[in-house]
């Protein structure tokens, strides 16, 4: 789409300047217009609108197109610039034009508006091309004679009969090799020349104005011991298909001559290096073919494929597994969007082994052209990992093992503790009421007392009653416990004190279990059966316990009321279950769910 024409209209009068833009727009310029009305909205046009022609009116408030024309001229000189205006005279519109001004339209004429608008930018555009080829003409003489004169190169000009004819400043610095110090123009090449190079010079020469080109390198041991180097370069100069002179280069190349030698020296060293290494260097193009590679990563290819794999022969070819051609191809391409990663890879083929790989792209410019790639066998350092986390594991195994041991003996301290408050309960306190039940039973005797005293009897065999029921949930053998004795006993309270039926399904009879064991599955189940007795609301209960692979099966079960499982639980029944199976490396699973009664599943290792 061509470019829109940036109008600035300077008009006072709203009603002109629109009759002026609809006729441009009706005349098909693709424009943009812009309305300034006096000097202030004018300049400021000029700064920010930058517009590409200047359509003025003459007479403005306080200003006129004189006065607009100059500071366009002043700021712009190349903004073209017609006054549009209603009637001046012809000495004025002479005026005008003679002071920079390109046309000048009358409002009841516009019909020639737009084709002076055309004409006046083409011509500038055209001015303004011309003046900007003169310019960089001048500026590319000026940059040629600056770059003959500066550059690093010695130029030197001679004609057919070796007669130098021009030369630069850099020319004669290259003169260290002669005899004579300083070029002159109008002498002859071969006074440069040390006298055992004349004769292979002349046929130099020779060949040259012949019209080849000739191209050397030479070094020149220097006064102060070092070693120069000069590349020359002799080319024929034709004019009209006719050679009449030559042109001699000269450039220091002793820099580039070191680089050189210093990067041989490298590259054989690097060469030397990559190839005593173990570690897999290889690089590939974006065809998955080969570009290098050392001398390790050909054995590995060689001892898994079968085959040498050559320079710009296909990575990805027979011989590899469909896997290791997968994720070779997988991490090539991510290579390729420009990624630098490191994977840790397994391979069982040919041998179980662990590989640490780095891919890098290889740039050309701008645009990836290939991948390198790294690789370290690292099977030793994953062996020595994987012993560390067995270590670790076993360590930690340890650790949980003597913490459960701790808490067995924490359980098992308790447990002597409310056997002996249990007995203390039945063998003291409760001897102490029947001695105090005694003494009121001999004072009640007296008709005056015998009321008060039946009924604090009657309160003392509550008390005694409660506290013989508590010592004996308290207290329980330490030793040779019966546990299918003790657990029907509980079955049995369960049933007595309420309308609950029990089942009870016991096939440990032949196990060798450890009293510590049998106590806290007895606890366990008390725990679980006060539960029960205290929240569900249960009209059956059942408990299991049976042996399988070296694990005692619990199960515990009712058809209460239920919970939600997910919900936090106010009591530490349950917490006190799931810590005692905790204790001895065992398993809680409980289910539950609200209406429909609850079932606590545990295993015990035994």
């Amino acid at each position: 789409m061509k470019e829109s024409i940036k109008i600035l209209i300077l008009e006072d009068s709203a009603e002109d300047a629109e009759i002026l833009q609809l006729f441009l727009v009706k005349k098909n310029l693709n424009c943009e217009f812009h309305l300034a009305i006096d000097k202030k909205t004018y300049l400021l046009a000029l700064d920010q609108f930058h517009p590409d022609i200047i359509l003025s009116d003459h007479s403005l408030p306080q200003f006129n197109s004189v006065e607009a024309l100059a500071i366009a001229r002043q700021k712009f000189p190349g903004i073209p610039f017609i006054m549009v205006t209603g009637t001046v005279s012809e000495e004025f519109a002479a005026d005008i034009i003679k002071s920079g001004a390109d046309d000048y339209i009358l409002k009841d004429r516009l019909v020639r508006l737009p084709v002076a608008i055309t004409t006046v930018l083409e011509r500038r555009n055209s001015e303004k091309e011309k003046q900007e080829a003169e310019q960089k003409i001048k500026q590319s003489e000026t940059n040629l004679r600056a770059i003959f004169e500066n550059t690093s190169e010695g130029f030197l000009l001679m004609d057919r009969n070796a007669v130098v004819m021009a030369f630069n400043n850099k020319a004669t610095a290259y003169t260290f090799f002669s005899d004579v110090k300083e070029f002159k123009i109008g002498q002859s090449i071969y006074d440069f020349i040390e006298e055992p190079r004349k004769k292979i010079f002349r046929e130099i020469i020779t060949r040259v104005l012949n019209r080849e080109s000739i191209q050397y390198d030479r070094s020149y041991e220097m006064e102060n011991g070092n070693t120069a180097w000069i590349d020359f370069s002799l080319t024929p100069v034709i004019e009209s298909g006719q050679v009449k002179g030559i042109c001699i280069t000269g450039r220091n190349i002793t820099e580039k001559k070191k680089i050189e030698q210093e990067r041989e020296f490298d590259r054989n060293n690097l060469k030397a290096l990559i190839n005593n290494t173990n570690d897999l260097m290889w690089s590939v193009d974006r065809d998955f073919r080969l570009i290098t590679s050392n001398d390790a990563f050909d054995k590995i290819v060689k001892t898994t494929t079968g085959r040498i794999v050559s320079k710009e022969s296909g990575i990805l070819a027979r011989g590899f597994s469909i896997e290791q051609r997968n994720w070779s191809r997988k991490y090539y391409e991510r290579t390729f969007s420009g990624e630098n990663f490191t994977v840790i890879e397994h391979d069982d083929f040919p041998w179980d082994s662990w590989s640490e790989i780095s891919f890098y792209p290889i740039y050309n410019g701008d645009t990836i052209i290939g991948a390198a790639c790294f690789s370290r066998d690292i099977t030793e350092r994953k062996k020595a990992e994987e012993n560390f986390k067995l270590l670790e594991k076993k360590i930690l195994e340890q650790k949980v093992q003597e913490q459960k041991k701790i808490a067995r003996a924490i359980i098992n301290a308790q447990e002597k503790e409310r056997n002996h408050i249990g007995q203390e309960l039945h063998d003291n306190i409760n001897q102490i009421l029947v001695g105090i039940k005694l003494h009121l039973s001999i004072a009640g005797k007296d008709e005056k007392f015998k009321k008060v005293i039946k009924y604090s009897i009657e309160l003392l065999n509550k008390i005694i009653q409660e506290i013989r029921i508590l010592s004996s949930k308290l207290v329980t053998p330490l030793k040779n416990i019966n546990l299918q004795d003790s657990i029907q006993m509980l079955l049995d309270d369960a049933g007595k004190n309420t309308t609950i039926k029990t089942s009870f399904e016991y096939n440990l009879s032949n196990l060798v279990i450890s009293d510590d064991l049998k106590l806290n599955i007895y606890r366990i189940i008390q725990e679980q059966l006060n539960n029960i007795v205290k929240y569900a609301d249960a009209k059956n209960l059942g408990v299991s316990l049976q042996a399988d692979n070296n694990v005692i099966n619990i199960v515990v079960q009712d058809d209460g009321k239920g919970f939600d499982v997910n919900k936090k639980r106010k009591g530490i029944g349950i917490s006190n279950i799931i810590n005692r199976v905790g204790s001895y490396n065992g398993e809680v699973v409980i289910e539950s769910s609200p209406g429909m009664g609850c079932k606590v599943e545990i295993r015990i290792p035994y």
